[in-house]
């Protein structure tokens, strides 16, 4: 017995487990993106009430637009990306009303609905259109002196339809109406069923041949759905207190989900979204409310069954303050499994207005996303707005080796041989990812707006690389608060691209990883944007870290990582203490930092606590400190652009460092702590295209923003470019060979380009008779006086000689200006030569 009891247990543990497993795998679907938004109308108020996909992809929507005589309906069409391509306004000049549409076998569109007075006396009414909304005919129908509607057609074959509507004659002698026509709208016969004080709200036509109609009461208190035949007669009745209906569908095992909203107890004011599931019979099999947020009322309008067997409910979510005063009203909508487990929700708009943004109709589109179309303060010009937007899919991951797609990242992965390709599909995906497998992991489109992995545990990493050669691309990656969007651990030779990195600790950590390469990523809003610990020969080229506390950080005895432009801006230092843009922290050293951008930061452009590293061609601006280093040894600093800091460059106990052919503009150019001996300024004076264009090597430009900076204001007596006395910065740092601009002229330089090559040896001519060469990289300098000159290139016979360039300048400035040789064709030419 005791084995019994215990194995019933496990038992039960087990069952439990399976349960959570299976719960977990069925919630794991990706939250869909946004993929466009539209508007339709103009001053007044417009509403689309059904939309259609078109088998060329684009979409139809049938609406309301206000007019002279009240409503009319509007048919408009649009392109795939919702663009508007033509509308029609129907049956202008008298009021009318749509509340049902849908196409009809020959491709045509049908639409139901009221004609005659925006208050009563209304006529039902139908119109048939071609597929362009050009009326074919339209009818309409009286069988009282009642306010009569169609709320719903059905094509019965290629010889019938079937409409439904009401008769709403006032209390309790309203009737339910049916009428049969022939396909051009000629009445065939009609029935009516009294249904006493009822309203109708919604009809679904079921797999037998009959009807369900949901029927809200006069009071407003609760709902009644009874289903009809075909020939009007009833078949049974439910009512649901409390609770008003707004659509029904059928589902698989022939019972229903009705969607609507349902009165919370003890108020009046707020109501919560409501799913019912029935049997065939009407009877409830279970309910289940949804809130988007306390204190709010929820209101289910349209429910679709997907392709997946769930439910796609459409909806709005308002403040109703107490007196069903709407206020912040947001379009709501809701994905949930087949049991009314919610999967995920979405809002849209929700400006603060006495009228929320709606959704009417939700449809599955071919590529499983969804298309919405109602009406939207939020987004449009008018009152209101026709409104349609398109979201992704949910998501699905795609093995393109093994042609195997699972839901969710982390099982493709789990499935994967090494050297496998996986594609995520856009959405917003909530895992922790391992990665111990050789994988390309890329998103589907490429964009990684479009496919978001969000950690649902924030002490975890959303991608944890854990093996060589792993590739990675096209992916947001937040909320891992503690921890990395992309972390690699005793890694190498993977390359992670074109990622966006937020809201992370570490947009992306690199730990005793070698040989990876980051390229295009974008961190931003992380406590650290990219960070390099004990991480050797590593590439980092073209990202872009800023906004974070700290931008990029090599640390960690990192070595021989190279660099190149990547932008390092904004960074605040929140949390932190510094706020630099990029640092070599930590003595590594051999590190390359090449054509970057740091600006913008609370603390240095480049900090750097390491020796031996290069820093050139980098663009240090608008920085507390452009380049701060300190116990720094031996770097090579040279042709730097460091202006608009408040210091230039800043050294504590940095000797022997080489520092040469940069350009300061800065506050205050030099500030030295500690021991400071043994840097050099400058290099020896030689031939070569220096960081102002002249044509001299030597030491550096020394600016301030009010022009009296030592190199704006010394003297050139031979115009070459080097300052004729030396630039002492303190008693053991002098630049020996400042760089300037001869009083009264001024530079054009550049280089001679062909396909982005430089050109050796090419002769640079000007109107007033300068000559000067290009040399062996294809730059030159021409040292002019103010004024406009045109620039001949000529390299014969190798090349074509350019048209001329017209450059103007004033003195004392410098301009940049390359220039274009197409290269001649060369080779034999043969053929036959006659005379004609």
């Amino acid at each position: 017995m005791r084995y019994k009891i215990w194995r019933g247990v496990a038992l039960r543990i087990a069952f439990g487990i399976t349960m959570l497993v299976i719960l977990l795998a069925e919630m794991s679907s990706a939250v869909p993106v946004e993929e466009w938004n539209k508007t339709f109308g103009g001053e007044h108020g417009e509403n689309a009430i059904y939309v259609y996909q078109t088998s060329d992809l684009n979409y139809t929507f049938i609406g309301s637009k206000e007019s002279q005589v009240g409503f009319n309906t509007w048919f408009v069409k649009t392109d795939s990306e919702g663009n508007e391509l033509h509308n029609k306004t129907l049956v202008e000049g008298i009021y009318n009303y749509p509340y049902f549409a849908n196409k009809i076998s020959d491709g045509g569109y049908l639409i139901v609905g009221s004609l005659g007075s925006p208050i009563n006396d209304n006529d039902a009414w139908v119109i048939k259109t071609d597929s362009e909304g050009n009326e074919i005919w339209n009818k309409t129908f009286k069988e009282t002196s009642a306010d009569e509607r169609f709320y719903f057609f059905k094509q019965i074959s290629n010889e019938e339809y079937t409409f439904i509507g009401m008769s709403y004659s006032g209390g309790p002698t309203n009737n339910l109406i049916q009428i049969k026509t022939d396909l051009n709208g000629n009445e065939l016969w009609n029935k009516s069923l009294l249904i006493g004080c009822y309203q109708l709200t919604n009809i679904q036509d079921t797999l037998d041949n009959a009807y369900v109609v949901s029927l809200l009461s006069c009071t407003g208190a609760d709902t009644k759905i009874i289903k009809i035949d075909s020939n009007g007669n009833e078949l049974w009745n439910r009512t649901f207190e409390y609770s008003i209906i707004h659509s029904i569908q059928q589902t698989s095992d022939d019972g229903f989900v009705l969607a609507g909203n349902k009165e919370l107890a003890g108020t009046i004011d707020y109501d919560d979204g409501l799913l019912i599931k029935t049997d065939s019979n009407g009877n409830e099999l279970w309910n289940k409310t949804y809130q988007e947020r306390n204190n709010y009322s929820e209101i289910f309008g349209p429910i679709q069954i997907t392709s997946e067997g769930g439910f796609i409910i459409g909806g709005y979510s308002y403040d109703a303050n107490g007196s069903h005063l709407i206020r912040g009203g947001y379009g709501w909508l809701v994905r949930t499994n087949s049991n009314g487990v919610e999967l995920w929700n979405m809002t849209f708009g929700g400006i603060d207005s006495f009228r929320p943004d709606l959704i009417n109709f939700v449809q599955e589109t071919l590529d499983r996303g969804y298309i919405l179309a109602g009406s939207t303060v939020s987004y449009g010009a008018g009152d209101y707005d026709a409104w349609l937007t398109k979201v992704s899919s949910e998501g699905s991951v795609h093995n393109m080796n093994k042609g195997i797609t699972y839901t969710t990242i982390q099982l493709a992965i789990d499935g994967a041989n090494p050297g496998d390709e996986i594609h995520v599909d856009s959405g917003t995906y909530h895992e922790n990812i391992k990665v111990n497998k050789q994988i390309t992991l890329s998103s589907t489109s490429g964009n990684p707006n479009y496919t978001i992995l969000e950690s649902p545990i924030n002490s975890e990493d959303v991608i944890n690389v854990s093996v060589d050669s792993v590739n990675i691309s096209g992916f947001t990656l937040k909320n891992a608060l503690s921890m990395a969007g992309i972390y690699i651990g005793n890694g190498g030779n993977s390359n992670i691209s074109n990622n966006i990195l937020m809201s992370n600790y570490f947009g992306i950590k690199l730990d005793y990883s070698s040989n990876n390469t980051l390229s295009g990523n974008k961190a931003f809003n992380n406590r650290l944007g990219i960070v390099l610990v004990h991480s050797n020969d590593n590439i980092l080229k073209r990202n872009n870290a800023s906004d974070n506390s700290y931008g990029i950080n090599v640390a960690g005895l990192s070595s021989n990582n190279i660099l190149v432009a990547n932008i390092a801006s904004s960074n605040n230092g929140y949390g932190l203490g510094r706020g630099d843009g990029i640092g070599i922290n930590s003595w590594g050293n051999n590190n390359t930092l090449s054509g970057n951008t740091a600006n913008l930061n609370n603390g240095s452009g480049i900090f750097l606590r390491s020796s031996t590293n290069i820093l050139s061609e980098n663009s240090v601006s608008k920085n507390n400190q452009g380049i701060y280093m300190e116990s720094s040894d031996s770097n090579a600093v040279n042709s730097n652009n460091v202006a608009n800091n408040n210091i230039g460059v800043y050294l504590w106990n940095s000797i022997t460092n080489n520092i040469n052919n940069n350009y300061f503009n800065n506050t205050n150019n030099y500030i030295q702590e500690g021991i400071i001996s043994g840097n050099t300024w400058n290099t020896t004076k030689t031939p070569g295209i220096n960081i102002i264009g002249a044509p001299s090597l030597g030491g550096n430009f020394w600016a301030y923003p009010n022009g009296t900076g030592f190199s704006q204001m010394c003297t050139d007596a031979n115009k070459d470019g080097i300052c004729d006395s030396p630039y002492v910065l303190d008693a053991n740092n002098s630049d020996l060979l400042p760089l300037t601009i001869p009083s009264g002229y001024s530079y054009i330089f550049g280089t001679v380009l062909n396909n982005s090559t430089g050109i050796a040896g090419v002769t640079i001519s000007t109107n007033t008779n300068i000559t000067t060469n290009t040399d062996e990289s294809g730059k030159y300098s021409i040292l002019v006086l103010a004024g406009a000159y045109n620039l001949t290139a000529t390299s014969e016979p190798k090349f074509y000689t350019n048209s001329s360039v017209t450059v103007t300048i004033v003195s004392g400035t410098t301009v940049l200006q390359d220039i274009e040789l197409i290269k001649k064709p060369t080779g034999n030419i043969n053929g036959l030569v006659t005379n004609v």
